[in-house]
């Protein structure tokens, strides 16, 4: 019994090969133009790969009052007797605003916030300056 061979004939259609191709003419063009095309396909491919792995936050970063105005002003200028104002919250130091955000009663809702956001947020909101570093040994006698 005669099974035809069902294969795509690609080798012997387009680069002049294969087991029936014996005595045909090899198409030059033909295979150029196949290979050209493939090799734009791999560039587009690798250029579609390149911008898709470009790093999440490669956005501007948002500074201390668009982060309150976005995150938390909803809540804090409620009018809401049980939730401090922003005035309340800029007595804290950034340290402790910072640890409110981190670990305390805010935590669960500041968790979707990055650690740098987090720190711009505290420092914007306190209205106490930053803790000044240490002095030298020598102004500490």
């Amino acid at each position: 019994m005669f099974m035809p061979d069902l294969r795509p004939r690609w080798e012997t259609m387009v680069l002049g090969t294969g087991p029936n191709s014996a005595g045909r003419r090899r198409q030059p063009a033909m295979r150029a133009a196949v290979v050209c095309l493939s090799a734009l396909g791999l560039v587009l491919t690798g250029a579609v790969a390149a911008e898709a792995q470009e790093p999440p936050g490669a956005e501007r970063p948002l500074n201390g009052e668009e982060l309150y105005q976005q995150r938390c002003s909803s809540c804090h200028e409620s009018g809401s007797r049980s939730i401090p104002t922003r005035a309340m919250i800029a007595r804290h130091t950034p340290e402790d605003i910072l640890d409110i955000l981190t670990t305390g009663f805010m935590a669960a809702v500041a968790s979707f916030m990055t650690e740098d956001e987090k720190l711009t947020l505290a420092r914007h909101l306190s209205s106490q300056p930053p803790p000044s570093p240490p002095a030298s040994g020598a102004a500490q006698r």
